[in-house]
């Protein structure tokens, strides 16, 4: 039984590690996550909708957003389907209104929103492995469930 509990909690260790990168490599690698986009009449490509508290709206894009470059490269005439253009792209440039806006993601990497919503929630799921790591460390049986648990 003692066998089985470190095992499962081991294995509960590992498997929430390993979703958190995961977790992490989408925030980081599809920051533009939540932006429908369309070709209009003009072959220019146009947001057509932020969803809200997406990583779009987080990152600047908003609804009618006429996108001119991706990662500075200048958007080819319907090369690619619209839905595929903003995956693993760190910055886009686009005509709002009258005035053409640059959003670089890179720059607000270090911003002070990524505090709260990267760093602190980073730093408990450490300190909760590192929690984890001494109550499995002692050898008491009844120690060996609150572990599990705690997970």
């Amino acid at each position: 039984m003692k066998f089985s509990l470190n095992g499962i909690s081991i294995l509960l260790v590992l498997l929430s590690f390993v979703y958190s990168l995961y977790i992490c490599y989408l925030c980081f690698n599809n920051v533009f996550d939540g932006a429908k986009l369309k070709y209009n009449s003009h072959q220019q490509l146009v947001v057509l909708k932020v969803e809200e508290d997406s990583l779009a709206e987080y990152a600047g894009l908003k609804k009618g957003d006429i996108l001119l470059e991706i990662d500075g490269k200048t958007i080819s005439k319907k090369k690619e389907p619209a839905e595929s253009l903003l995956s693993g792209v760190y910055s886009v440039t686009v005509k709002r209104g009258t005035e053409v806006i640059g959003i670089n993601t890179r720059e607000t990497f270090l911003g002070y929103d990524i505090f709260f919503v990267f760093v602190i929630p980073v730093i408990f799921y450490l300190l909760c492995l590192f929690c984890i790591f001494f109550i499995l460390k002692s050898n008491k049986s009844s120690k060996l469930f609150s572990s599990t648990f705690l997970f």
